[in-house]
């Protein structure tokens, strides 16, 4: 079992950090609304993505208001680790997650509507974070620690099976965040002709800091028409790579004319995602 930690409550006045080594300490992952009492279950995680060990000792988190604790003891967080901060290391109560510092609820807690994380070492900003709209039981995610975190368009909410842990909660504390793609249709036709060849072009993109591995196929079905699966996946995406597909569909002669939704499901990846969109095509 890891020791308990108390946070003790400081106050300083903040300014912006000058290049130092912890500057490459990066929150990457927070739960500010869990499944259960947020007194038992909140938690977020830190990561280094410099090359030397550091000492976390000194380093306070600020939330909006006045809330904050610092950490008091020397912890070392190593190059390319994780930590996990909680405000329980009791895995009976914390939903079953390893904690790496406990720090005390009535010094620090994130709001559900909207809040930040701000870490701070001797009165400079070394990262925050700013939300809004938490929900329950799933943590915010950065899928690749390069990305600006500052900005909550970068970040996901965790929601694949794959992210489960303990006692409901989604979320990958201390370890890899959760596998992203994105997907997006292009060049979808607006008019097509019976007995003609339906053709658009789909791209797949991995945003994070892994490769992925996927096993998938991509399906396009619309009203009145049946279709099998259009396209197989059987790919490693790189991080930050793209796949691009170019999918083909056969008008049947003896459908009407009129407008038809193209429904297009991408799924399953590690049996754990899937990813739908659909266009309007006119049937001439």
């Amino acid at each position: 079992m890891k020791n308990i930690i108390f946070s003790i409550i400081t106050t300083s006045l903040l300014t912006v950090s000058t290049s130092t080594a912890d500057n490459n300490l990066i929150i990457t992952e927070f739960m500010p609304s869990p499944n259960g009492y947020d007194s038992e279950r909140e938690w977020f995680e830190i990561y280094n993505a410099g090359s030397e060990e550091l000492n976390l000792n000194g380093i306070e988190f600020h939330s909006n208001g006045t809330q904050n604790f610092k950490v008091t003891i020397d912890r070392f967080i190593e190059s390319g680790q994780r930590f996990v901060f909680g405000v329980s290391d009791d895995q009976s109560l914390n939903g079953g997650i390893d904690v790496d510092y406990v720090y005390n609820y009535r010094h620090f807690s994130m709001a559900q509507a909207s809040d930040k994380i701000v870490m701070v070492r001797d009165s400079e900003i070394l990262d925050e974070v700013y939300y809004q709209d938490a929900l329950e039981s799933k943590s915010f995610f950065l899928p690749d620690f390069k990305l600006e975190n500052a900005d909550m368009s970068n970040w996901k909410v965790s929601s694949l099976p794959s992210s489960k842990y303990g006692d409901g909660g989604y979320g990958t504390p201390g370890d890899m965040n959760e596998d992203v793609l994105e997907v997006v249709v292009n060049n979808a036709p607006q008019n097509v002709k019976r007995g003609e060849v339906l053709m658009f072009n789909i791209e797949v993109y991995n945003p994070t800091d892994h490769d992925v591995l996927f096993d998938a196929w991509m399906y396009a079905m619309q009203h009145d028409m049946t279709y099998t699966p259009i396209v197989r996946f059987d790919n490693e995406l790189k991080k930050n790579e793209t796949a691009h597909k170019t999918i083909t569909v056969y008008v049947p002669m003896n459908v009407d004319t009129g407008e038809y939704a193209i429904s297009t499901e991408f799924g399953i990846f590690e049996d754990t995602a899937f990813w739908h969109d659909s266009f309007i095509v006119n049937v001439e």
